[in-house]
């Protein structure tokens, strides 16, 4: 051998091995046990421990007093905490007497018929009244063909149906033309069997009724106010069944009747003067002519103001004239307002006008 390997074997002999190398061969291997890996559940779910929090002087302090406590003889341990029943204080076991509670009334208010305190007559009131009473001569307003004393079924009805023709083109007119109102009306004649009755406008379809007035303001609330009514007209007894009530307070009973409609109806189905009808026309220009001080800010006020001072005999002719009025001049851009005397004046061209028509 020589030098060079001598020395090869040596290194060799010295040289860690990298890799164990098995001598056994693999049927002498004997079978892994998986019985002992098994799942195995308990009956019992494991208990949680708590962990023990520092002990705080407060926390010694209520601990030490709860031992106490607890050892004491006299005090019972009770595993629940004591409750009290309280029970509710009565005018019996409290001794003190309380007024019954108010009910509720369902009915409207019923509107005033005079002022504590009457409102003076304006100075100019009569000159401006034949003014535009003069005025209105000359002029055909749609109130004066088609308002809600004259309904195109005047002259194929009763006295009694045709007093209720006026209630219910009263009740549809608030928010709507005179021309929509009347067609409406005859609508509900022609189509309703036997005619625009309380019998026949309560046993009516909702949805046929709906299509009658549809072109009206609010139709559908309108709708439930006239068959409300018509079945409480018909709860009359005797010969006042189905007919319109002749008194302020059985007209304002009716769902949907105001004072305004309530004074109109009177007038115009009864002949009863009672007060005057003062719709926004009414209201406004009599504001305009400074009939009022303080101005008026709703009709009611206008009503209780006007009815103080104007003649009974004008409470009913004041309405159509001052809505008609109204009606007119709101198509007229030629009417002014003398600033002193607060008269409506008009130019030669609407004056044309009027005449032609």
């Amino acid at each position: 051998m020589s030098q060079d390997a001598a020395i090869g074997s040596a290194y060799t002999t010295l040289r860690r091995s990298t890799r164990s190398v098995s001598t056994t061969s693999p049927a002498s291997k004997t079978p892994l046990d998986l019985s002992k890996y098994a799942f195995a559940s308990s009956s019992s779910s494991p208990k949680r421990v708590k962990k023990e929090s520092p002990m705080t002087p407060t926390s010694a302090k209520t601990a030490s007093t709860s031992t106490a406590d607890a050892s004491s003889p006299s005090t019972p341990r009770s595993s629940k905490r004591a409750r009290v029943k309280l029970e509710p204080m009565t005018p019996e076991t409290s001794g003190i007497e309380r007024p019954p509670t108010p009910k509720s009334s369902s009915k409207k208010p019923m509107p005033l018929l005079a002022l504590d305190k009457p409102h003076p007559a304006p100075p100019k009131w009569e000159e401006q009244y034949r003014l535009i009473e003069r005025m209105r001569k000359g002029i055909i307003a749609p109130v004066d063909d088609m308002g809600c004393e004259r309904p195109r079924t005047a002259n194929e009805v009763s006295p009694k149906t045709l007093r209720f023709h006026v209630l219910i083109s009263l009740m549809l007119s608030s928010q709507t033309k005179d021309a929509i109102t009347s067609q409406a009306v005859t609508n509900l004649h022609q189509t309703l069997p036997g005619g625009l009755t309380a019998e026949s406008l309560a046993a009516a379809p909702e949805d046929v009724v709906q299509s009658c007035i549809n072109k009206v303001g609010f139709w559908r609330r309108k709708t439930e106010y006239i068959q409300d009514a018509a079945r409480k007209l018909l709860e009359r007894e005797g010969e006042d069944q189905g007919d319109v009530p002749n008194t302020l307070e059985g007209l304002c009973e009716l769902k949907g009747v105001g004072p305004k409609m309530a004074f109109l109806a009177l007038q115009c189905a009864w002949d009863i003067n009672a007060g005057i009808g003062v719709d926004v026309h009414v209201h406004r220009i009599t504001n305009r002519l400074r009939w009022h001080k303080p101005q008026t800010t709703n009709p009611e006020q206008t009503r209780l103001n006007l009815q103080s001072w104007l003649p009974s005999e004008l409470h009913k002719p004041i309405n159509p004239m001052l809505v008609g009025f109204g009606q007119w001049a709101l198509g007229v851009t030629c009417v002014s307002w003398d600033s002193a005397s607060c008269v409506p004046r008009v130019s030669r061209m609407s004056r044309l006008k009027v005449e032609k028509k």
